[in-house]
């Protein structure tokens, strides 16, 4: 199934995510079903397709100034392989509990030769669940991009408002 998706990406996307794929995908995804205790049962597809789907997400596409049309940024393997791991652990480990989520990115270190986020230079107990990747292909804490806002009381906030604000 990823090998259809891929198909339709340029080259370099479809090298890059062909190699990570072959080289941790059936592996993970085995230890998950086998060792830990996803919330509900879902087939194999449908993780390929949840990874897939994030992918297309991540990856930019930038407006052609001239003809209007849009096209698929370039970006480096580096910044694939990171938003690859990050489309990895929410396809995987998005119905697993946090501590299979815990036992699941322990078995990404031990096991795997992906790039994982620096969890281990935070506090204990941070995980790999806890690190997101910007458009420069650079791994943030989630901590540290949503900065927490006090509302006052008495103000009445229009939903929309919120709602767009967090998008940005």
């Amino acid at each position: 199934m990823s090998q259809g998706w891929l198909n339709h990406r340029p080259p370099t996307e479809r090298n890059v995510f062909m190699g990570l794929f072959e080289a941790s995908f059936n592996a993970i995804y085995t230890y998950v079903w086998q060792s830990l205790n996803p919330r509900m049962e879902t087939l194999e597809c449908n993780y390929i397709r949840q990874a897939c789907d994030l992918l297309e997400g991540l990856i930019p596409v930038k407006q052609d100034p001239n003809s209007g049309r849009e096209e698929i940024a370039v970006l480096s393997g580096e910044h694939l392989g990171r938003l690859y791991v990050f489309a990895l652990m929410w396809s995987l480990g998005a119905l697993l509990e946090l501590d299979d989520r815990v036992r699941m990115q322990e078995f990404m270190v031990d096991r795997c030769t992906v790039d994982l986020p620096p969890f281990n230079k935070y506090p204990e107990g941070s995980t790999i669940f806890e690190f997101v990747v910007d458009d420069k292909g650079k791994i943030d804490k989630t901590s540290n991009r949503n900065k927490m806002k006090i509302l006052r009381r008495n103000v009445r906030y229009r939903y929309e408002h919120r709602i767009f604000e967090r998008i940005k």
